[in-house]
């Protein structure tokens, strides 16, 4: 009966994601169309056509009219960098949705398997108990593809998610997140490794989940899809609980 209930939900999370990936894409080439219109632009020298003093504008509630609001100059590089953050900001809230499907999925897979509903759903509890009943999944949380400790990656997008959602992104102590996030995976060893695995997604002190280049001299650029690194971590979390029950 696990099984069958697991495999169900399992099925359903998949489904949920395959939506959420849909979204990726539109933003992503949202956003390529988005560069390609400032760069011609900026090849044709005429920013003022999409750059001005008038910045935004608001209806008054005196008059009910539109009004301008020239708060700051610009430039054709300053809309590329809020283009790229405002990408960003949009590829950090699908990382929200999948990990909140995620989570769901993880508190619905510990109550299965402990037969009993849960008071106070805790992840690292949750991730803990599953873990303890299959030792495969166990064996693969220290020993994968990635070279990374599951439970760190996993606790790292939680604390990403409360970052985005309570903060905006922003991180105000990098050192104290990162102690944080591997205080509560309860992963002790190859402390550095993890620590240089958490910061590589904190830039300017904002969570950073964009395409970044590949700087290896290649000929043709090629770029590293971060996003899709770390939701991998959940898709494959998640396929080794659906596969260890099948045992």
């Amino acid at each position: 009966m696990n099984y069958l209930c697991i495999a169900e939900k399992h099925d359903l999370l998949l489904k949920n994601l395959a939506d959420i990936a849909l979204m990726q894409r539109v933003i992503s080439s949202s956003f390529k169309r988005e560069f390609e219109t400032i760069s011609e632009y900026e090849k044709q020298n005429s920013a003022s056509e999409i750059i001005s003093h008038d910045a935004f504008g608001a209806y008054s509630l005196i008059t009910g009219s539109i009004e301008k609001y020239a708060f700051r100059e610009t430039s054709i590089s300053d809309l590329k960098n809020l283009t790229i953050w405002n990408k960003n900001n949009q590829y950090c809230w699908l990382l929200v949705n999948v990990y909140e499907k995620f989570e769901k999925f993880i508190f619905e897979v510990h109550e299965n398997l402990a037969g009993c509903e849960i008071d106070k759903p805790n992840l690292r509890k949750a991730l803990t108990f599953i873990s303890n009943k299959h030792l495969s999944i166990r064996s693969h949380e220290k020993n994968n593809s990635s070279n990374i400790h599951l439970k760190v990656a996993i606790i790292l997008i939680e604390k990403c998610r409360h970052k985005i959602v309570h903060a905006q992104g922003h991180v105000a102590d990098i050192k104290e997140f990162t102690d944080k996030i591997i205080s509560d995976s309860g992963v002790n060893n190859n402390k550095k490794i993890h620590e240089e695995f958490i910061m590589q997604f904190i830039q300017d002190g904002k969570i950073f989940i964009l395409e970044q280049p590949i700087n290896d001299g290649h000929r043709i650029p090629r770029y590293r899809d971060v996003y899709t690194h770390l939701i991998s971590y959940l898709i494959g979390y998640a396929n080794l609980i659906k596969q260890a029950e099948i045992v």
